[in-house]
């Protein structure tokens, strides 16, 4: 009989522990998951839709702060068109009491997995489209491009728009070769004193309310540089570095925005009588000249400035956003560690 007791007195005291360590590990797990999520993130890799715009994740970091309850959940330091796929800021929840999947705000459902202290894999679907570009409000050429694209006989554009490659002189009547690398116009100058690239829009284009011209260039030392434009019955032209600055000879891309309203201050310019509501077309003018300080010619367009190379990337008419040309639609994976 003391035997019995003293066998279920073990059998009692075991399970009342089994009991307890199970209790206990089911509120360490709980704790886990939701301690786990919270912090400082660093993405250490993007595995992106196949068709997904390439975009530069590399610096990015994601806060969530919270509790059970949710939070917030805050990116940093993402990429231009990015947003739609990690928001810059948005409310969090748990989807269910399993604490394996988080619901942002603009309905997007993010699968936790391989959650550690200082590792976790979030995993989610993206159904966005940028709004489009409307053709009477703007202009954007990013020379998304293959390398291998015959520029001049290759790219094509919706009705309505006509463009010219660069247009050469007496010297040279194709005025240099273009060509595409790595996303960026090329143009190669030949012969030519001085050459133009532009594109007319044959029903005008509404840019009133922003009236302005940008894109990104890597240009020569001597180079002198305008802008042609036409408008209902008027035209302009406006002239570096006199109405707006470049910076010449540079490793890399620059950017500049020229607002195409104002008139030239250069001594002697016409005034410009362009109209922004009814924007027809512009043309970029560029020449050569001797940038030496101490030639006989400086200053002076230099007949043959063969084999330099002009570059321009993301010529924008009218504030276009040029995420309307990415996609960012379908599977994505982040990796984050802390």
């Amino acid at each position: 009989m003391k035997k019995i007791t003293y066998l279920f007195t073990i059998n009692l005291l075991f399970s009342c522990f089994l009991f307890v360590s199970c209790s206990d590990d089911d509120d360490t797990d709980a704790n886990v998951v939701t301690s786990s999520i919270l912090g400082d993130w660093t993405v250490s890799s993007v595995t992106a839709p196949s068709n997904a715009t390439e975009q530069d994740w590399a610096n990015m970091t994601i806060s969530i702060t919270g509790s059970d309850a949710g939070g917030t959940l805050t990116s940093s330091d993402g990429p231009d068109c990015g947003n739609p796929v990690m928001p810059e800021t948005t409310p969090w929840i748990y989807t269910d009491d399993t604490k394996t999947m988080i619901s942002r705000d603009d309905d997007v459902n993010m699968s936790i997995s391989g959650l550690t202290e200082n590792a976790m894999t979030l995993s989610f679907n993206v159904n966005y489209d940028f709004p489009a570009l409307d053709p009477t409000k703007g202009f954007l050429e990013s020379f998304t491009y293959s390398d291998d694209t015959n520029v001049r006989e290759d790219i094509s554009y919706p009705e309505g728009i006509v463009n010219e490659w660069p247009m050469g002189d007496a010297n040279d009547e194709n005025g240099g070769n273009v060509s595409i690398s790595g996303g960026k116009l090329v143009w190669e100058y030949t012969r030519v004193l001085e050459a133009a690239i532009g594109w007319e829009f044959e029903n005008g284009i509404d840019i009133s309310e922003n009236p302005t011209l940008s894109f990104d260039y890597q240009l020569p030392l001597g180079t002198i540089f305008s802008v042609y434009m036409f408008g209902g019955e008027g035209e302009g032209q406006l002239f570096a570095p006199d109405d707006y600055s470049l910076l010449l000879g540079a490793d890399g891309m620059n950017e500049v925005s020229i607002n195409l309203s104002s008139s030239s201050v250069m001594e002697g310019a016409d005034p410009n009588t362009s109209s922004m509501e009814e924007f027809y077309g512009f043309y970029l003018i560029a020449g050569l000249t001797d940038p030496d300080p101490n030639s006989e010619t400086f200053g002076q367009l230099l007949p043959d400035a063969e084999g330099s190379l002009l570059h321009f990337d993301n010529i924008n008419v009218g504030g276009v956003s040029l995420c309307t040309e990415s996609s960012v639609s379908g599977d994505w994976t982040f990796s984050l560690t802390k």
